[in-house]
């Protein structure tokens, strides 16, 4: 079964935004890069990302991702629920066998990782 535990956004400004969801929630920073900063409560994590790396430039909502147990099992429930497979995460460091992206009903694009991409790039004990 997966979990609810990450959701990103894209933010003109990722410094002023991470300070804000930081002294507003007592997030703590675990990722730091030149186009995004990763928070988290120990439980679920925040990326907030540079909305100039985004192509149409908008801010806001960009997707959520779930932690699952078995990646094998939860893309063929995906699958046999109409979901698409869409790619990997990232070009650079893309590994089907921890993270994979699929859209919903709607077209909005989410995350299924493992363990294995969820400690060292969301910030979460997993």
């Amino acid at each position: 079964m997966g979990k609810l535990r990450h959701i990103a956004l894209y933010a003109d400004d990722i410094e002023a935004t991470a300070t804000f969801y930081q002294n507003s929630f007592d997030l703590k920073r675990v990722l730091v890069r030149d186009f995004a900063i990763t928070l988290s409560d120990g439980v679920v994590s925040l990326a907030i990302v540079d909305a100039r790396r985004n192509a149409n430039g908008r801010t806001g909502l960009d997707h959520v991702g779930f932690l699952v147990d078995d990646m094998e099992a939860a893309a063929s429930k995906l699958v046999a629920a109409g979901s698409e497979h869409c790619g990997q995460i990232g070009r650079e460091r893309a590994n089907s066998n921890i993270e994979r992206k699929y859209n919903d009903p709607n077209g909005l694009v989410f995350d299924i990782v493992t363990a294995e991409h969820a400690r060292p790039v969301w910030g979460i004990p997993a």
